[in-house]
């Protein structure tokens, strides 16, 4: 059962920053409710005001600005994975959303609002890191953006103050077509991941020019693999050099076990997402 609470739609913008100035530590925001109301129903969060932003239109759509996809908070799922824009500019994005949940969630789920949601298993962070994404956050006191890599703090927690609003999801339009998203779960979709990984790679001459590669549900958020990055910056890619690249995996994550999986087995699942999302990646330079 959901506790008592107050609802609040605002129409306009200012009028939202206006309340959550006034009640920021009373309220939360709902965006697509797949998130907060199971929150709530399970008592993890009792907030006095539940803010409700889809009546604002500026927080919606895909598009392009100069170099950078924008897509707005409340951008549903369905509507971001359907977006033409993202299917060719962000195709690693797109390959994730594909795998996320059912359609009946995605059509409510927004991007926004799975973000803020901070899972560590999330299977939309990963990409975003991997493609060096920003993220804009508006209040009465101004405009603050911030590398998506400063957002995750912990299970459930991020770096946006409770004054804020997440207004706007920014992705530098892609230098290289090299990318892979890998995701082992108890099926192959529509689950919680037990690991994933995304790639984003630039190869010049078969050495690697640069490697962003990102993991979830390894750690208590998710998390950039900058060991493994390092290790190959400007290496020959030899299938021997991946493999022992992908080894040092586990120096960047912290698994736990839970009825999904034993921490030693996200450990070796990593290891061989790591080198199957590499050489998946330097795949696409040959077709």
């Amino acid at each position: 059962m959901l506790p008592r609470f107050e609802y609040v739609k605002p129409d306009r913008l200012e009028e939202a920053l206006s309340f959550l100035d006034m009640h920021s530590n009373e309220s939360r925001i709902i965006a697509g409710g797949t998130d907060l109301l199971v929150k709530m129903r399970e008592g993890k969060t009792r907030p006095l005001w539940v803010v409700d932003l889809s009546g604002i239109r500026e927080f919606g759509g895909v598009e392009l600005k100069s170099e950078t996809i924008s897509i707005g908070p409340l951008a549903t799922i369905r509507e971001v994975e359907e977006s033409p824009l993202i299917r060719d500019k962000a195709p690693m994005l797109s390959a994730a959303l594909k795998e996320f949940a059912f359609w009946q969630i995605k059509n409510m789920a927004t991007l926004g609002g799975n973000l803020c949601n901070a899972s560590p298993a999330s299977d939309l962070a990963t990409p975003l890191l991997a493609l060096s994404s920003k993220l804009r956050f508006l209040s009465l006191r101004g405009e603050r953006i911030i590398p998506i890599d400063d957002f995750f703090l912990g299970p459930g927690e991020t770096a946006i103050r409770q004054d804020e609003i997440l207004a706007e999801i920014l992705i530098p339009t892609p230098k290289s077509k090299l990318w892979a998203f890998n995701k082992l779960g108890k099926r192959s979709a529509h689950v919680l991941s037990i690991v994933n990984v995304a790639a984003a790679m630039e190869i010049s001459q078969d050495r690697c020019e640069d490697l962003h590669l990102a993991l979830g549900s390894v750690a208590p958020k998710p998390v950039r693999a900058k060991g493994v990055e390092n290790y190959l910056k400007n290496a020959a890619l030899s299938d021997k050099q991946i493999w022992e690249a992908s080894k040092k995996v586990v120096n960047d994550i912290d698994p736990i076990s839970d009825l999904r999986a034993s921490a030693e087995y996200r450990k070796e699942m990593s290891v061989k997402l790591t080198e199957k999302s590499i050489k998946d990646a330097m795949d696409r330079g040959k077709t």
